[in-house]
């Protein structure tokens, strides 16, 4: 019995760690070079352009990729002699403290910029894939310690489960910005059609009361309602779905707007802000929400000798703790809403220093980041961005954004944590890049 808690225990904390952090995607990097690389407008749509007109080569003018997990690799593994090992007794400890994960990642399929006299208009196309993972740390004391370990012998342990909220979608985004004020003061607004292509999330905890008796090692349990909401999943199913059918139009669309302003005071100062994300996404296509209803249930444990039947038990089990209702109903989400506050300080015509805010509300929590970094242009070929960020906290990041412009060709390239993989990979929590290639025409 126990080497079957223990086994159960390694493969679970595989898939969470296999998350990601939930404050992984700030893109503070590429905010400070909205100078010169005009994805930076996706951003902020408010923005100036320094050319007349911008071409994103399609698919690889914005790709976008974060991974970071809440455990560094020192926490997750042990060293025998020149071999990793991965030990649940020794990342257990550290899991329970930090239980948010997330992942994420963006590619611009399109990007066309144009001023439109003194104002600048453009038209995206994004595709986005973002996962929010929450542990609650009952589950991951009974996931580490075990049914059989002293504290829960003899007992009956409430255990509760995780908040999980997965989105795949693309954004279609037409925006454009104006000056006011004799041009101090720049306005932007970017409206986007969403159509949304995969969905899973749960809006109650999944709760259960586990009890071990102390002599056959017998668990009963308990377990209480929990919905699972999802759209589009049971196309992937090549038994139940159609995903050549489902994937054109999908059915599952919304709308979404992002504002956003900047302010030059005294030709030194310039101060931005934005608020993105503000919209909905309607699912009423493939849409099965899985509701587990109240159950209780005895049983001895699962057979890890037949590795290839394991994940048929588990199912099973599963299926008889908890009665399942499927209903067909549709449902809107919202989309996470994010703030940029910015300050910069103009040195001379070439270089500033900046200030800049990130907030992001995720399941009540206001997940912060913060940066201060040195901005150059050096000639007509290379604009670099070097900034120390305040991540959640956690004051240990170092960024840095490039762009290279050879006449009306751009490659570019962001991270808000290069620094820390190269000199110290055992203790690296995040690691995240970007890049992107286009084609800036007219010098204005």
């Amino acid at each position: 019995m126990k080497l079957i808690i223990k086994y159960t225990i390694i493969l679970t904390a595989l898939l969470i760690i296999g998350q990601k952090k939930a404050e992984a995607q700030y893109q503070l990097s590429l905010y400070q070079l909205n100078e010169n690389v005009p994805q930076a407008h996706l951003l902020n749509p408010a923005f100036k352009a320094d050319r007349k007109f911008h071409l994103g080569f399609p698919a690889l003018n914005n790709v976008f990729v974060s991974s970071s997990s809440e455990l560094s690799i020192s926490e997750l593994f042990i060293r025998e002699g020149n071999d990793l090992v991965l030990d649940y007794n020794h990342f257990g400890p550290a899991l329970k403290r930090n239980n948010h994960f997330a992942q994420s990642a963006d590619i611009g399929l399109f990007y066309f910029g144009h001023r439109i006299g003194k104002g600048y208009g453009s038209f995206s196309v994004v595709a986005t894939t973002k996962t929010f993972t929450k542990v609650s740390e009952e589950m991951v004391d009974f996931l580490m310690e075990g049914n059989g370990s002293e504290r829960f012998l003899g007992r009956r342990v409430e255990v509760s489960g995780m908040d999980v909220k997965s989105t795949t979608k693309v954004d279609y985004g037409i925006a454009y910005n104006h000056p006011f004020l004799d041009e101090r003061l720049n306005v932007g607004v970017r409206l986007k059609y969403i159509q949304g292509f995969f969905h899973a999330e749960t809006d109650k905890n999944l709760s259960a009361t586990v009890y071990t008796d102390p002599e056959t090692y017998l668990i009963n349990v308990k377990g209480s309602d929990m919905r699972m909401k999802t759209a589009g999943i049971t196309a992937l199913d090549d038994d139940e779905g159609d995903i050549d059918d489902y994937l054109p139009g999908t059915g599952n669309s919304g709308f979404g707007m992002d504002l956003g302003a900047t302010y030059k005071l005294f030709d030194k100062w310039q101060f931005s802000a934005a608020i993105n994300d503000l919209g909905f996404i309607r699912w009423k296509n493939e849409v099965e929400s899985y509701i587990l209803q109240n159950g209780d249930y005895n049983y001895g444990g699962l057979d890890i000798s037949d590795l290839d039947g394991f994940g048929d038990q588990l199912s099973d089990t599963l299926s008889a703790i908890f009665e399942t209702e499927t209903v067909n109903e549709a449902f809107t989400t919202s989309l996470t809403s994010q703030i940029y506050l910015g300050g910069n300080y103009m040195i001379n015509s070439t270089s500033n220093v900046g200030l800049l805010m990130h907030g992001r509300l995720f399941q009540g929590n206001l997940k912060n980041a913060f940066s201060i970094s040195y901005n150059k242009r050096f000639g007509k070929i290379l604009y670099g961005s070097v900034n120390y960020n305040i991540v959640d906290g956690v004051a240990s990041n170092i960024g840095l954004g490039l762009s290279v412009n050879a006449g009306f060709f751009q490659l570019y390239f962001t991270s808000d944590n290069i620094l820390t993989p190269l000199i110290n990979l055992d203790n690296t929590k995040s690691v995240d890049a970007q890049f992107g290639i286009n084609l800036n025409f007219g010098k204005i």
